[in-house]
């Protein structure tokens, strides 16, 4: 069987509409360069090429590529330090963009779930003819995969640096064109909007399934190996934090829905908490405390089980940060996928065992059984 990215080029060659309807054919090549790339320096320069446009296409890309740099920089200055093998989230974040893909062309249960949800979670929005980003389910879902699989860990850093303050200065350094400024992490929360001030957590508890007051509480009163902030509710935050403060200085004209926060909130705030929810596994007990099932469902948040099932498998050409400045050839994988029609079978994932048993806690079989094999 051939490797999971030959299996990714051969899914955007035959499915014509891979990653949209309109303008599509330089983000293919984009990506079928970056998966045929032998060395991390054009591994690189190829992620950050797909990454930009994709963003830039989506009209997201001058707010959420600063975060997106700040994030490899903060990683890289990491190379000298005790956290040099720290793997860069650069590549990491394009894989899960093209693997999310793979999975939603080859899988017929996933996108009828995903459409679904699309549909469901529009229905509040009273502009019929703008309901659906792009103009249709298909569109909307692109919409919403383009931001939450390439932005899921624009958090990451905040985990990474020692202590509050330096913290608090590299938002501050990101939020600093909007005139926004915290006092400390905890307070990107509180969000002021065109409505008033919002307190963000409440907001998304509203629409998911875990209780993320409960569990940013426990992980406060009990750090995980010293971090207090999950990146992937940090990520979220600041997602939201960043739309907000746009929607602060946008001024629709007359038939401009770019900006028209009825018609995007929705969207958001079902990115945001698969953003918030992708790494909350990370914390068991803190997790059993805040929810009482499965992570991730694909019938009751399928985007959420997207990205974490995406995130979970994207093993393969994930440098390390103290391989940075090394023109070293990739090494090969030998990870592939097999789709069945009501499984997905995995081959050769490193530490099989392991990543077993995480998918078996965390992600519900019904009505796609996730299968680890190794040979």
């Amino acid at each position: 069987m051939m490797d999971i990215k030959k299996q990714i080029i051969e899914c955007i060659d035959d499915e014509p509409h891979f990653a949209g309807y309109n303008n599509q054919e330089r983000i293919r090549n984009k990506a079928k360069l970056m998966l045929k790339a032998r060395k991390y320096s054009s591994l690189k320069r190829y992620a950050t090429q797909l990454t930009t446009g994709i963003l830039k296409s989506h009209n997201k890309g001058n707010m959420l590529m600063p975060s997106l740099d700040k994030l490899h920089i903060t990683e890289v200055s990491m190379l000298y330090g005790s956290k040099g093998f720290q793997r860069l989230h650069y590549m990491h974040q394009p894989y899960v963009f093209l693997l999310g893909l793979l999975i939603y062309h080859n899988c017929a249960t996933v996108q009828r779930c995903i459409l679904n949800e699309m549909e469901e979670t529009t229905k509040c929005i009273a502009d019929n003819a703008n309901r659906y980003s792009g103009g249709d389910r298909y569109e909307e879902f692109l919409y919403r995969w383009r931001l939450a699989s390439l932005i899921h860990d624009i958090g990451y850093g905040i985990s990474l640096l020692d202590d509050n303050k330096t913290a608090v200065d590299y938002l501050n350094n990101i939020f600093s064109p909007y005139k926004i400024s915290f006092q400390k992490v905890i307070d990107l929360i509180i969000c002021q909007t065109k409505q008033g001030t919002i307190d963000l957590i409440k907001d998304l508890d509203r629409h998911g399934t875990v209780h993320l007051a409960e569990y940013i509480k426990t992980q406060f009163e009990y750090p995980q190996h010293g971090a207090i902030y999950d990146h992937g509710i940090v990520s979220a935050l600041m997602l939201l934090q960043l739309i907000n403060a746009e929607l602060l200085r946008k001024h629709p004209k007359k038939n401009n829905t770019i900006w028209d926060r009825d018609i995007i909130m929705p969207s958001i705030n079902n990115v945001a908490l698969a953003v918030a929810y992708h790494n909350l596994d990370k914390n068991e007990q803190m997790f059993k405390n805040s929810c009482d099932k499965k992570l991730c469902n694909l019938k009751d948040n399928a985007l959420a089980w997207l990205l974490k099932l995406s995130d979970t498998l994207q093993e393969w050409d994930k440098p390390k940060v103290i391989e940075y400045d090394k023109n070293s050839p990739l090494p090969k994988s030998r990870i592939s996928i097999r789709f069945g029609d009501n499984s997905i079978t995995i081959c050769n994932l490193p530490e099989p065992v392991k990543m077993r048993e995480s998918i078996e806690k965390f992600i519900e079989p019904d009505p796609i059984r996730i299968i680890i094999e190794n040979y």
